[in-house]
């Protein structure tokens, strides 16, 4: 459901307005006046805006620039009175992509609404557009398949979760699975009939590529969102998002800052505070292993160990953050979601032994010590490093 912000100081419009999206299918949120607007901007991360031109205090021109300052790519829609159309032109020139007069024709309304969503979201997918802000709200766009592979394998088309659990329907859901696996882009014939069919020979297992696949286009109800271009399969990204993906195109950009700045944690630091922003965003995707229930699949291993390696890093520098701000409970999370993946890093059971330090919460500490101490020298058949029993000889002289 893609969200949008409506900003016009008249409550009537933003009420009209508000009324006809969520009558058809968007989430809005509104705003009187320019400075809120920038302020929901930032929390609500809407897919589009809706932005009066004649406010008091700040106008519809100078709203305009200072969302594009926050994210260039963000599609705005000029609303304005009819003498006031050559003004809207100019908003255009720059910047905003569209404008309607007010009281705006419902079926032009939604019409440009629509186009300029889908715009924005194919602007961003062809070009690998990595601006941060774009990168933190394209989930809230709408998309006619969202795939979430994290933990729980779930599938919403338009918003609504689609069953999947008869057993006519399975093969094909592991076709799709197996797609995802492979990377969702160019995969060939060759490689999904390796994978799904290894014991069948050649005519056989292209017959049985070209029934599942027109079975899983049929499953899902739109034939563009699996293109097939010269043997090879792509998830269209214009009508698919993918949990999985976009956490790959997250850790990548997060991967850049750190490369490049080396200031993850530095006070006051705006590079410092998008690289948070998105760590924090690629550390809620991932609810679990990847396609967890693929267990024993080969094609699922690989693409799992691989996600695991580049999650742990994720929660090792939000860990390492929160706590040098002081923000122990969250700094303790990511330590723990850090030993789902691996239970042997004594480094995070030491971390969280610290932060319940700092929050008096002693018993908790110890008892992370002795999980510690139990694991390792159960796994590995060793004790716990010199630094972390100093720790819990500190907290044990204090009971």
């Amino acid at each position: 459901m893609s969200k949008i912000l409506v900003v016009d100081d008249e409550k009537d419009v933003r009420e009209t307005l508000c009324s006809a999206l969520i009558e058809n299918g968007f989430s809005p949120v509104d705003a009187p006046n320019g400075t809120k607007a920038i302020e929901l901007f930032k929390t609500e991360a809407p897919a589009l805006v809706l932005l009066d031109l004649r406010m008091p205090d700040m106008d519809g021109i100078e709203t305009m620039e200072k969302l594009k300052y926050i994210d260039p790519n963000i599609p705005i829609i000029i609303l304005t009175a009819f003498g006031e159309v050559p003004v809207a032109v100019k908003a255009i020139k720059l910047g905003a992509d569209d404008f309607l007069t007010k009281p705006p024709d419902l079926e032009v309304f939604l019409s440009k609404i629509r186009r300029s969503v889908d715009n924005a979201r194919e602007i961003v997918n062809k070009r690998d557009v990595k601006h941060e802000n774009t990168l933190l709200n394209l989930d809230n766009w709408s998309y006619f398949l969202k795939i979430y592979t994290f933990g729980q394998f779930k599938l919403l088309k338009q918003d609504k979760p689609l069953d999947f659990t008869g057993k006519v329907q399975q093969r094909p859901i592991c076709m799709l699975k197996t797609i995802i696996a492979l990377g969702c882009t160019e995969i060939t014939e060759t490689q999904l009939t390796d994978a799904l069919w290894p014991e069948a020979d050649g005519d056989s297992a292209h017959q049985s590529f070209k029934t599942t696949l027109h079975r899983l286009r049929q499953m899902l109800g739109c034939e563009k969102a699996i293109r097939l271009q010269e043997g090879r399969i792509t998830l269209d990204p214009q009508y698919t998002w993918v949990d999985s993906l976009m956490f790959q195109r997250i850790v990548d950009r997060v991967d850049d800052i750190w490369s490049e700045n080396h200031m993850f944690d530095t006070e006051n630091n705006k590079i410092a505070e998008f690289a948070v922003k998105l760590s924090q965003k690629a550390f809620n995707l991932y609810k679990g292993d990847f396609l967890s229930m693929e267990e024993n699949k080969p094609w699922a291993t690989t693409m799992r160990e691989r996600f695991r390696a580049r999650f742990i890093p994720i929660c090792e520098k939000l860990g390492n953050y929160y706590e040098s701000k002081g923000r122990w409970l969250d700094s303790i999370e990511c330590c723990q979601k850090a030993l789902e993946v691996n239970d042997l890093m004594e480094t995070q059971y030491r971390r969280i032994m610290a932060c319940y330090r700092q929050l008096g919460r002693k018993a908790e500490a110890l008892a992370t010590y002795n999980r510690c101490r139990k694991i390792l020298s159960n796994k590995l058949g060793i004790e716990p490093s010199r630094e972390t029993r100093a720790i819990a000889d500190t907290l044990k002289s204090k009971f």
